[in-house]
């Protein structure tokens, strides 16, 4: 797993061509991945397919699946809401607001769970 911008370098840095890696999957990540990032690598990786996720320093929050249209939350790690903008009351269905994820998960070492992400962007 790299973000985009490394898996772009990564390809060429060590002089072998991407083919001759072995790696079958890039799962890419840290930073924001256009459509068109995704048919650059995928190009410069001679075909090999790009995924994307999104995560924190808890874990990976969503990821795609293989027909790699959009990300989809696992429900029974992570609880996702949207909230209005000023986080005062949820949002009905198709409506824009602000993200805000929460790992179901307890943190290494520890024995609670719910460590809350605010994130700001909007549903489209």
């Amino acid at each position: 797993m790299s973000s985009s911008s490394f898996a772009s370098h990564a390809a060429w840095s060590s002089g072998h061509g991407p083919k001759d890696s072995g790696i079958t999957k890039l799962i890419v990540g840290g930073e924001s991945f256009a459509e068109e990032s995704r048919k650059y690598l995928d190009e410069v990786w001679g075909g090999i397919p790009s995924y994307n996720t999104y995560g924190s320093t808890e874990g990976t929050m969503c990821g795609e699946c293989t027909q790699r249209n959009g990300l989809h939350v696992p429900e029974d790690l992570v609880h996702l809401d949207i909230y209005d903008p000023k986080l005062s009351s949820f949002v009905p269905d198709g409506t824009s607001g602000r993200i805000v994820l929460t790992t179901l998960l307890p943190p290494e070492g520890g024995a609670r769970a719910g460590i809350c992400l605010s994130i700001t962007t909007l549903m489209m």
